[in-house]
């Protein structure tokens, strides 16, 4: 009996079925990835944030109040202020600030969002304290500086990250 030359090989359906489970191992790693992409980048941004209440509290400790502005803080305090940290000073009245409230948006739900303070400074200060002043910027936010509402972002308005829920901390 002779054999046919093109009995080697794979055929089109079996070349077809081992593509497609390549494509769907692929999908569902990916998928993993991306997930642990996002943890990083919260993970990155708690650290980021507590190194600035670090800076803040040596900040105070120096001068024996908080800066009006987080850029108080570079280079002495921190090397550089990240840049989706939001700051804003608080004071019980007009003058030097007493006080702070700080946020950073994260992307996904995280334990960490328990152990907030979930509150709302305003032009008029930080609603349910005794901070009726804000002694610096609003992070040019307008009417509200920093919305501590863990189910949305620290700007409240615009959505960043896609999802965003706000990571904040006052003294």
């Amino acid at each position: 009996m002779k054999k046919d030359k093109y009995t080697k090989g794979f055929t089109l359906l079996e070349l077809l079925i081992v593509i497609v489970i390549i494509g769907l191992l692929s999908a569902i790693i990916m998928g993993a990835l991306n997930s642990a992409r996002a943890n990083s980048r919260d993970s990155k941004d708690i650290t980021e944030l507590k190194s600035v209440v670090n800076a803040l509290n040596l900040y105070f400790s120096t001068n024996g109040y908080y800066p009006a502005v987080a850029t108080s803080l570079v280079p002495t305090y921190i090397p550089v202020m990240p840049s989706n940290i939001y700051y804003t000073g608080l004071s019980g009245s007009a003058g030097q600030c007493a006080s702070y409230h700080v946020g950073v948006s994260l992307e996904k739900n995280n334990v960490v969002l328990n152990t907030d303070r979930d509150l709302l400074s305003t032009t008029a200060g930080l609603v349910g304290t005794g901070y009726t002043n804000l002694c610096g910027n609003t992070n040019g936010l307008n009417a509200s500086s920093i919305r501590g509402d863990d189910a949305q972002s620290c700007k409240g308005t615009v959505v960043e990250p896609a999802g965003g829920k706000c990571f904040d901390l006052v003294p």
